[in-house]
């Protein structure tokens, strides 16, 4: 059978990020070695994690970075360096993974000048990060109609993401492609739950969990905000926050300046993530914006109920557990809303329900690589 070649344009392990994630379900998936289908990445930030990158080629594909300092340039040598590795790679398929038009239209641009047959666009937010939002808007508006005159297929992580990506000519066509994961691996267990408890300490503690990037996207100082409320509730709450990234010290100094050092945990960026899920009593996820969160698909796989941010999409709630309040809402508001939770929820295995609403990844009816079948033969 003739290897099928697919480039992911977009996609590292920078915080162990859900489109990361996403892909690598689809590389473990049963079917893509059943399909030889061989995953390459091309991304413009270097992978944190050797391990990652030996995963990736002990499964046929590779890593491979065009990293560019200087931002002002960065979209135009972004176009050369594509286009070179697409001419060059004989791909059948380049999947470009993106949170804004203008990326997308630069990297599509290079796809459709080297003339890949199928060039796929994957929204996976509903907002802009960082600096320059103005700017960026803007870049984004101008952009997003001419996606449909460059891509094939139109892909999005929820019909929210689908809605800010494209026109509605184009939404009209999405697919909305489920973040599907091996629910498995985070299904609740009691004696997993003990061990890392105690591995933290906690094993008497009311443990609020956070899992994302240290970036203006995730808020993680509104999320902080709510916790110093919460520990004046009940002072034996705890909150532990996984990930990394470039507010992080920021968030330090304000945890520092509020006294709550002795009540706040720093993980960083682990690979037990399933695990600390099991540790704590509820997942907070106050972000500014998303597409549909891995992680909170993760955190429903691990009996956690959930409180979001209004700005997430509702369909996040797979099945119930999950609460949603707005950002307007005062701190106190969600530090109670949270206790009221905790209070009310007993924690259950959830895999049957997380199979029925199609988010498992063992038994999905149609994986990403059963969709890469059916787009190369047309379907």
């Amino acid at each position: 059978m003739r290897k099928i070649r697919v480039l992911e344009v977009n996609i590292n392990d920078i915080g162990q990020g859900g489109a990361w994630a996403f892909i690598k379900n689809a590389i473990m998936s049963k079917t893509t070695n059943e399909t030889n289908i061989i995953f390459d990445f091309f991304t413009l930030e270097p992978f944190e994690n050797r391990e990652n990158v030996k995963f990736v080629e002990d499964h046929g594909g590779k890593v491979i970075t065009r990293y560019t300092h200087n931002k002002v340039i960065r979209q135009g040598k972004t176009y050369i360096d594509l286009k070179n590795v697409l001419v060059n790679g004989n791909y059948d398929i380049v999947h470009i993974h993106s949170d804004v038009a203008f990326k997308m239209f630069t990297e599509g641009l290079a796809a459709k000048h080297a003339k890949v047959p199928h060039i796929i666009f994957h929204s996976h937010c509903s907002g802009i990060d960082r600096g320059h939002r103005i700017i960026k808007r803007i870049a984004h508006e101008i952009c997003k109609p001419f996606l449909n005159l460059i891509g094939t297929d139109f892909f999005a992580c929820s019909n929210k993401a689908g809605k800010w990506m494209y026109t509605k000519k184009t939404y009209k066509n999405i697919r909305v492609i489920n973040n599907a994961i091996d629910c498995r691996k985070f299904q609740y267990d009691e004696n997993i739950r003990k061990e890392y408890r105690n591995k933290l300490m906690l094993s008497n503690e009311i443990v609020i969990g956070h899992v994302g990037r240290f970036m203006y996207q995730k808020n993680h100082r509104f999320l902080i905000q709510i916790f110093n409320e919460l520990q004046k509730i009940k002072k034996n709450v705890r909150l532990l926050l996984i990930g990394e990234g470039e507010l992080e010290n920021e968030i330090k100094q304000l945890v520092s300046k509020l006294e709550l050092s002795d009540k706040v945990i720093f993980l960083g960026v682990t690979n037990e993530v399933a695990q600390y899920m099991q540790a704590m009593d509820l997942f907070l996820l106050p972000s500014f914006f998303e597409g549909l969160p891995v992680v909170g698909i993760e955190a429903q796989a691990a009996g956690l109920p959930c409180l979001m941010s209004s700005g997430i999409t509702t369909e996040t709630n797979l099945f119930g557990i999950v609460k949603f309040l707005s950002l307007q809402d005062d701190p106190k508001v969600w530090a109670m809303k949270t206790m009221k939770m905790i209070e009310k929820y007993k924690r259950r295995n959830t895999l049957d329900e997380m199979i029925k609403a199609g988010y498992d990844i063992t038994t999905n009816k149609e994986s990403l690589v059963d969709v890469y079948m059916k787009i190369i033969k047309g379907h």
